[in-house]
């Protein structure tokens, strides 16, 4: 755990572009993801984490991020 005094859109503004909102509260790793399942909302990362912080919003720009790799 870190404590920071920004906010996650300075945060986000300063990272590379494999990062990317997954909710409005949430930054993935995309290079870290190993599936997505859209109808459920869930992220699977190579750690085996499951993510369940995926919004309506985000899931278009994930999914299609995912995709092309």
């Amino acid at each position: 755990d870190f404590k920071v005094n920004k906010s996650l859109t300075e945060i986000f503004a300063m990272l590379p572009n494999t990062f990317k909102y997954s909710h409005r509260a949430c930054i993935v790793n995309t290079e870290r993801i190993t599936k997505v399942e859209i109808h459920k909302m869930l992220i699977h990362f190579d750690e085996g984490t499951i993510l369940s912080l995926f919004s309506n919003t985000y899931k278009k720009e994930i999914k299609d991020y995912v995709g092309q790799c």
